[in-house]
């Protein structure tokens, strides 16, 4: 009798293996796999609008090359420091400070901000959107001046008996 009793635990136990393995494999079968890419292709999301021109481009149109050397330096020296940016654009000299303002500017309108130094180069972030709908991105997209506010030099107008709005870029 004691004889049968094991064998019927040891029959149990067999059968409590397997069905733990039976439940992990349909565990691992109910999560989502990856799909796997080829290593050459990343996934990353479009960005919000078509930049006319990368960020690199615009620095070196607006900047000579000493202006971007000096800014590289104050980048460094603001990010090292970690003070406020109120208080640290005043060691910056006046004249490369309006500069960089129409770098920034330009940049954002092209979709590009926050920029950082990495290796004695400024690299810049990209606005990235969840799909790609370009007929609805424009300049006004990424427009700092706000129509609610009363920055925007838009203006609107009637035109067949409808109201539109007439963007400050296009206005003539």
């Amino acid at each position: 009798m004691d004889h049968d009793q094991q064998d019927f635990k040891n029959q149990l136990a067999k059968f409590g293996k397997i069905l733990e393995e039976t439940r992990e494999l349909s565990a691992q079968r109910m999560k989502p796999q990856p799909t796997q890419l080829p290593q050459n292709i990343t996934r990353k999301l479009p960005p919000l609008v078509i930049p006319s021109q990368p960020a690199n481009h615009i620095v070196i149109s607006l900047m000579d090359a000493t202006e971007r050397e000096l800014m590289v330096k104050y980048l460094t020296q603001y990010k090292k420091t970690g003070s406020d940016w109120d208080t640290f654009k005043n060691k910056i000299p006046e004249k490369l400070l309006e500069k960089w303002k129409f770098v920034l500017d330009a940049c954002r309108e092209n979709g590009f901000i926050a920029p950082k130094v990495y290796n004695e180069k400024i690299i810049w972030s990209q606005i990235l959107g969840f799909k790609r709908n370009y007929k609805n991105a424009d300049k006004c997209t990424l427009c700092s001046c706000n129509h609610k506010d009363g920055n925007c030099k838009g203006k609107l107008i009637y035109k067949n008996q409808q109201r539109m709005f007439q963007q400050c870029w296009s206005a003539t």
